[in-house]
């Protein structure tokens, strides 16, 4: 995409932001996860939301993010998208991982667990940024923590449990980058 067309400018000025956002909210200090909501004030500084029902942990909204710039880093070869992956998100992951060997379901902005439950939506987020930054026994490890959601009972096979719409289509996108069926055409 030509630097200086519309779309050019629209991508560097995205990735300015989730730059931005990676690294502070208003007062907070970042740590390398993305909002689920914000706005950008007069300035061009990125504030939390300001409604309770928008608010600014990194959770179902902003969990898919990291899988599209996955795609942007291993379908388009992006660096602003590999960077802000490899350098400012994962980096929080694994330290998680490390120290718990389990992912909240959702993360206040500043990096505390919001909630006391695991979900394959998270994991396959981490997972997509684990193979834009190249690191692949990461993303394995990612892979088999959604298969571990994975059930089966009689005709029914799920993750999660059988109505969670949004669990079953972040496993599958996970898992489906993961082998290597998702392409670009």
């Amino acid at each position: 995409m030509p630097k200086n067309s519309a779309w050019g400018n629209l991508h560097r000025v995205t990735y300015l932001l989730l730059h931005r956002l990676a690294l502070g909210l208003g007062e907070k200090a970042g740590v390398g996860l993305f909002p689920d909501w914000c706005r950008v004030d007069s300035a061009g500084q990125p504030q939390p939301a300001q409604t309770p029902e928008r608010g600014s942990d990194f959770g179902w909204e902003a969990a898919r993010l990291p899988w599209r710039l996955a795609l942007d880093a291993l379908w388009f070869k992006d660096e602003a998208a590999v960077r802000l992956l490899k350098v400012k998100f994962l980096p929080f992951f694994k330290r998680e991982w490390q120290a718990k060997a389990r992912l909240a379901a959702v993360y206040h902005y500043d990096g505390a667990p919001a909630v006391d439950y695991e979900s394959p939506v998270m994991y396959a987020g981490v997972l997509a940024a684990a193979l834009a930054a190249g690191d692949r026994d990461f993303a394995e490890l990612m892979a088999e923590k959604i298969l571990s959601f994975y059930r089966q009972e009689g005709d029914q096979a799920y993750f999660v449990t059988p109505d969670n719409y949004y669990a079953q289509n972040w496993a599958w996108l996970g898992l489906a980058l993961y082998a290597g069926w998702v392409n670009k055409f």
